[in-house]
């Protein structure tokens, strides 16, 4: 290859001043591996793989971004790239960042074009505070330690009055859930479940359960909307009472949850769903990302915690979500020191029930928020009370560091406890553990 003056190491490059991006590609038809990465670096940081009669070709080779890494092979694999921060100043945020990331995309260097890992130069991560509660602020807010907190989403959307909706939630509560929150699509209709009247019934069924229950409960409400309207329905949600808001930053944009986490106008922990964020990171095969042009989830959740949020989505083991697993992965930019900047809390959904409770505490620990619909609402043996319930006694007594048969032990001893419990095994179709 003749672009060799591309080439350095990652000793060479000022982590301050230079992002630096790990990607898994094919290259387009006429491309090596190396070329393709050569015609990326220089189409992102100078406009052009090819020089320009009035450049000063020393000039341009300072200016370029760099290559850290490429593999042997030629038809596919992972490079590394630098690009300078000089390309944007420190006020471009992170909408600046997703340009940069997505830009190659858009050329015929690849067939293949996963962005896999990010590393922000500390100069731009100085301008991103990230969450204001982060993990310990969320939980001191939900009240619990020690365990996966427990959430409700609220089902169905569309088809049921909100005091049915009030009630069910209700029992959830009383039975085990910690804190209730709206359903991801659910934020305005033209219904009984309309903004500010689901925000005071829903705050009222919190105190009533938290006082029958003898412990603390919580209501999250969905603000996700155009930026001023959002901040508008999270005012509103402060002063109706509500703990906190669920906002979708892969829709409304990291700039929007960026503006979100610092308004003055209200003072409420932060959760971002990232809904529709499957049409970047969707794959066939998880473990085998070759042939798939998008961004990672774990890029996708760093983004949303250095943006400010003070839990993040991030799919879920054995459930209704596209992938075949969660990846733990995708918790660790979420936990990583960086820098100052507290963690964020992962949030587990997607089609949580006792069926696959065990294998996600597994992979991902206690450390998180695990939030059920259909597993609590629609418990196959029993209602909303026994649904909570089950999930929250298995919550409380299984730990990621138990071996299979000990999991298993926990959870047959469980269902001597409580009997539902094997009914609802028995209805998936399940073995225990």
């Amino acid at each position: 290859m003749s672009d060799r003056w591309l080439y350095t190491d990652r000793a060479s490059i000022d982590s301050t001043r230079h992002l630096t991006v790990t990607m898994n590609i094919e290259p387009g038809d006429g491309y090596t591996v190396e070329e393709a990465a050569g015609k990326i670096v220089q189409i992102v940081t100078l406009g052009s793989s090819r020089h320009f009669p009035f450049e000063d070709p020393e000039t341009r080779r300072k200016a370029a971004g760099k290559i850290l890494s490429v593999p042997d092979r030629t038809d596919s694999g992972r490079i590394e790239l630098a690009y300078p921060l000089d390309l944007g100043g420190v006020q471009e945020g992170l909408s600046y960042i997703m340009t940069l990331l997505s830009y190659p995309a858009e050329y015929n260097y690849t067939d293949s074009y996963l962005v896999e890992k990010v590393s922000l130069p500390t100069k731009l991560r100085k301008n991103l505070p990230g969450p204001n509660y982060g993990n310990d602020g969320l939980r001191a807010v939900l009240g619990v330690e020690g365990r996966p907190v427990l959430g409700l989403l609220t089902k169905p959307r569309l088809g049921v009055d909100l005091s049915v909706l009030c009630e069910n939630c209700r029992e959830a509560l009383i039975g085990g859930a910690d804190f209730v929150v709206d359903d991801e699509l659910i934020i305005d209709p033209a219904t009984s479940l309309q903004f500010e009247n689901r925000i005071e019934e829903m705050v009222r069924v919190r105190d009533e359960a938290a006082a029958e229950a003898g412990e603390q409960k919580a209501y999250f409400a969905n603000i996700s909307a155009d930026v001023d309207a959002a901040i508008e329905y999270a005012v509103l949600a402060e002063e109706a009472g509500v703990d906190g808001v669920v906002m979708n930053a892969f829709a409304m944009g990291f700039p929007a949850l960026r503006k979100l986490v610092e308004s003055e106008a209200f003072d409420l922990p932060i959760i971002t769903t990232n809904v529709g964020v499957g049409i970047l990171t969707r794959f066939g095969d998880p473990r085998n990302p070759a042939g798939t042009t998008g961004i990672s989830e774990q890029v996708i959740a760093k983004l949303s915690r250095y943006a400010g949020a003070d839990g993040v989505h991030i799919g879920i083991a054995e459930g209704e979500w596209y992938e075949v697993e969660a990846s733990s992965r995708r918790a660790v930019p979420l936990d990583a020191q960086i820098g100052s900047i507290a963690p964020s809390t992962p949030v587990v959904a997607g089609g949580l029930s006792v069926e696959n409770v065990w294998r996600n505490i597994k992979i991902l620990g206690s450390d998180m928020i695990m939030e059920a619909g259909r597993g609590i609402l629609g418990y196959p043996a029993g209602g909303p009370r026994e649904g909570a319930e089950a999930l929250r006694v298995l919550l409380e007594r299984l730990s990621s560091e138990m071996t299979q048969q000990e999991a298993e032990q926990i959870i047959a001893e469980t269902a001597d406890d409580l009997p539902h419990i094997k009914k609802a095994f028995d209805h998936y179709g399940a073995e225990m553990g």
